[in-house]
């Protein structure tokens, strides 16, 4: 009789062998579940590229930190494109490129038609973004050979064929435009329903094509088809659009009553599904109408709800700015707690696998094993101390981690705020000022029988805009600086509010610089905002002082007060948090009911 298995047969190579098979395995099934995670994460990336860029481009760029062989190759290339959109809509055209050309290296070797035809779309975009309209038909022409290659259904191109006619359309070569416009509209022939909103898109186009060449008559049947189908298709917010253009073109022809009509019509469609800047627009629109036709009460009517529309936009995208933050701070965290657990998991996995190889080998040559098991259970003992002790370490990195990110949300929502201050501010210069001030002109002609009252509202108008324009930018603070802007507020505040505001500046803020300058201002602004809505104060001061190390702001009014331990974290107190935050500062609360309110900003050598 032979013996079943012969120890001596036994070589240490069998056993590392079996002990590298049962291993291979294993990291084969980690590595397939690794991928899956980072698809997953990237396409949570892209859903949120046009929503929250900051937060996309977090979780993506994350991504790049977490590729290792194997690569997947499709996966890796969906990263790259990912990528790749990402800075095209913040408009690093530079990055983008180079993302789209490592996403077109990996679809090449891959040899996947359709994906290279989309990769080279992409490339086509870029340079139709930077005016370069030469290599943007080249990278369509491209396009269509690999769609071609791929054999997709021949809508697919309707899409491409529109970016090639807005390329010439934008160096005015409009038959060529029309041509590829109408090569676009066959392409349509015959699509599925989803492709309805296409054709109106390129309908509309069209209609851009005879409104440049002064064809009103053209371009108007050609948004009367955008909006037939738009309607049908119940895409309020196109048909909106869309009827407003038709007004913008009446106007123009001086067709006042069908103009007025369609803003009726643009007007009525935009309480069902249309933004707040399209609704603004609609104001915008009726205010020339008025305006045109001489009815001044009616036209300043309209630039009022302009105006109110404007506060609406501000109050919406402070309150966005602050939910993409919460949003983005919960993905990093979700992120980041999930690669800790799926750490712990694998650790304690590869820890149970271990160990049942270990038994297997036992019952297999338990004499030799016998003789090194507990030489192994030693080390694993060693090794299991090891890793809790790298996973302590790892959860105090997460906790740094988080207070990190904290920070930069509450820097990123500040930003965010300014970013919006600005725009509104420049918009309000731009377009109502200016318009304004047409107005008063046209007021001021001797056939226009006005009085010196209402020339004196207008005027008061004129001021108010650029009133409020400048409390808006920071343009004033960086051409004058804190105390100008302060004695700037408190005109202001007493002119508009019949409040005094007392102020007390002292003149040496050289230990200041700009973005604390700019801090301290933004905080006074909404300390006297939250006054006028809430303290019913007759009186409010600020003062500075600085002893050459630190710098201090005293902000106090006479109002009823409040009790800071029953007040809710409301967006104005959250803010200045944030920004004394920002500053590396200290703020003190002095508040109690029937008494008013005192709040003291203390910043350290150069507010930083």
């Amino acid at each position: 009789m032979y013996p079943f298995f012969n120890i001596k047969s036994l070589k240490p190579q069998f056993l590392l062998g079996l002990l590298l098979l049962g291993l291979n395995s294993f990291s084969q099934e980690i590595d397939k579940e690794h991928w899956e995670r980072l698809d997953s994460l990237n396409k949570e990336a892209h859903a949120l590229t046009s929503s929250d860029i900051d937060s996309a481009e977090t979780i993506n760029s994350s991504l790049f930190h977490l590729i290792k062989e194997p690569i997947d190759t499709l996966v890796l290339s969906n990263i790259n494109s990912v990528q790749a959109n990402i800075f095209y809509n913040k408009g690093d055209f530079e990055k983008s490129l180079k993302y789209n050309l490592a996403c077109l290296k990996l679809r090449q070797q891959m040899k996947d038609t359709f994906l290279i035809g989309q990769t080279y779309v992409k490339f086509a975009n870029i340079y139709y973004a930077t005016n370069d309209y030469d290599k943007c038909r080249d990278y369509l022409k491209e396009n269509f050979l690999w769609l071609k290659l791929a054999k997709v259904d021949r809508w697919v191109f309707a899409n491409n064929r529109n970016t090639m006619a807005l390329s010439f359309l934008a160096e005015l070569q409009l038959d060529s435009a029309i041509k590829y416009f109408e090569l676009g509209l066959q392409d349509l022939a015959g699509a599925p329903e989803n492709y309805l909103m296409m054709k109106a898109k390129m309908y509309g186009n069209i209609a851009s094509v005879y409104q440049y060449e002064n064809k009103n008559n053209k371009a108007l049947l050609f948004l009367d088809s955008a909006i037939s189908i738009s309607l049908e298709n119940r895409d309020f917010q196109s048909s909106t659009w869309t009827y407003y253009k038709k007004a913008e073109i009446l106007l123009s022809a001086k067709e006042y009553k069908k103009a007025f009509k369609n803003l009726k019509y643009a007007d009525s469609l935009s309480s069902y599904s249309s933004t707040l800047d399209i609704r603004k627009n609609i104001q915008y629109g009726f205010f020339k109408y008025y305006l045109l036709i001489g009815e001044n009460d009616s036209a300043l009517k309209y630039n009022a709800k302009y105006y109110n529309l404007n506060d609406s936009v501000i109050e919406m995208q402070t309150n966005k700015n602050i939910q993409e933050i919460e949003a983005k701070y919960q993905v990093e965290k979700k992120q980041a707690a999930l690669e800790l657990v799926e750490e712990k998991a694998t650790n304690l996995s590869l820890a149970n696998k271990t160990k049942d190889l270990y038994i297997a080998i036992i019952l297999v040559v338990f004499a030799i094993v016998a003789i090194s098991l507990l030489a192994i259970y030693y080390s694993v003992k060693n090794k299991r101390k090891l890793v809790q002790l790298d996973l302590k370490i790892k959860e105090n990195q997460l906790d740094e981690m988080m207070a990190i990110q904290e920070s930069s949300t509450y820097s990123a929502m500040l930003k965010g705020q300014e970013k919006e201050r600005e725009r509104i501010a420049q918009d309000l210069h731009d377009r109502l000022g200016g318009t304004l001030a047409a107005l008063k002109l046209s007021l001021r002609r001797p056939e226009n029988s006005v009085g010196k009252e209402d020339l004196a509202i207008v005027d008061e108008a004129v001021n108010e805009v650029r009133s409020i324009a400048h409390n808006l930018s920071s343009g004033l603070l960086q051409k004058y600086g804190l105390n100008e802007a302060l004695l700037q507020l408190k005109q202001t505040i007493e002119r508009t509010s019949g409040i005094q505001l007392k102020v007390y500046l002292h003149q040496d803020i050289a230990l200041l610089d700009q973005s604390a300058i700019l801090g301290l201002y933004r905080i006074v602004q909404e300390l006297v905002s939250n006054t006028l809505k809430h303290a019913n104060a007759s009186e409010i001061s600020v003062q500075t002082n600085s002893d050459g190390t630190t710098f201090n702001l005293i902000y106090e009014d006479n109002g009823k007060g409040f009790n800071p331990k029953e007040v809710k974290q409301g967006i104005g107190l959250e803010n200045i948090k944030a920004r004394v935050k920002k500053m590396n500062g200290s703020l003190h609360v002095d508040a109690e009911k029937g008494r008013g309110s005192i709040f003291i900003v203390e910043l350290n050598q150069q507010g930083k």
